[in-house]
């Protein structure tokens, strides 16, 4: 084999295994990541900053986590809100559109909407979220 060709081998080979490595430490990054926010119910960041830069006693600890659960679930309701306002936004644009279009756009933007719903009719077909388990 000539060294040219031996030279370009190893660095295809080199390509593939830095890709592959590449690929799964992304996914066991991200993986973690979600395991994260899913125990933690997203904003452990604010919440772990608190209670270290207060310097908070046991007693005020409990109180504080009941405190920032009441307030977690309350701003999960604003979140739900907007999405289902922005939902109905969309469906308002959609229709809208329609009356600009012609017949072959209109097949299309109807075909869109259609998958759209369907999507939107599978999400709330999720299983219920895990019970809220408190930091100790």
């Amino acid at each position: 084999m000539k060294t040219r060709t031996r030279i370009i081998l190893i660095a295809l080979i080199s390509l593939l295994i830095g890709g592959t490595i590449g690929f799964f430490t992304a996914g066991r990054i991200t993986k973690k990541r979600l395991k994260e926010r899913i125990e933690m119910k997203k904003p452990p960041r604010i919440k772990t900053k608190l209670e270290d830069r207060l310097d908070l006693s046991e007693d005020q600890r409990q109180k504080f986590d009941n405190i920032f659960s009441e307030h977690v679930k309350r701003m999960q309701e604003i979140e739900r809100g907007v999405h289902q306002k922005r939902q109905k936004e969309l469906l308002t644009m959609f229709d809208e559109l329609n009356d600009i279009l012609d017949n072959k756009q209109q097949k299309k933007l109807e075909r869109f909407v259609k998958r759209f719903k369907e999507r939107r009719n599978r999400r709330g077909h999720r299983p219920p979220p895990p019970p809220p388990h408190h930091m100790e």
